[in-house]
């Protein structure tokens, strides 16, 4: 035991505990467990709350949704406005609604768009807590999208999926 300091601790119920600190691990970040944690954290860009959404009319459906998806399409930036029928990169809902008189019949289209975000994910493991695996998976995970460290707390990112998990070190080999 001389590379060993041992502390002994009186426990309520009159059980004697024995729990031994390997000098060497002075330098640890946090206290190790008996588990090792898993995280696994998606991300993606929050995009800006926007109505990208328009609605015409006219005696000839085609016509009516043309102009509908000329109008969304006019609600996107220049740089997107080429791409808006681009499955890609947005999901449509497209609606449509048939309103008739004794004189004449009218189509009212909707078409609304919604951004499709991609994903980027983040893995870590800890051996001191879930929280730190979790956080450092949250780096990584910015790290793969090319922002900064803590993309998701200033507000460029948003959490989409967290997976969580714990594996005794035993079944590991003592890792």
């Amino acid at each position: 035991m001389n590379a060993k300091a041992c502390l002994f601790f009186l426990c309520v119920s009159g059980f004697v505990v024995l729990a031994c600190k390997d000098k060497g691990d002075s330098g640890s970040t946090g206290p190790k467990s008996e588990y090792v944690y898993e995280c696994k954290i998606g991300i993606s860009k929050k995009m800006a709350a926007s109505d990208f959404s328009a609605n015409e009319s006219d005696t000839d459906e085609k016509v009516a949704a043309e102009k509908a998806w000329k109008a969304v399409c006019a609600k996107l930036s220049a740089e997107e406005q080429p791409k808006c029928r681009d499955e890609k990169r947005w999901r449509p809902s497209v609606s449509t609604m048939k309103m008739s008189s004794n004189v004449e019949t009218k189509f009212g289209v909707t078409v609304s768009l919604a951004p499709i975000v991609p994903q980027v994910h983040g893995n870590a493991t800890s051996e001191t807590s879930e929280a730190a695996a979790c956080a450092e998976a949250v780096k990584k995970a910015c790290a793969a999208a090319g922002a900064t460290a803590d993309c998701v707390v200033t507000g460029a990112f948003e959490r989409k999926g967290e997976s969580k998990g714990r594996t005794l070190k035993a079944l590991l080999g003592g890792r």
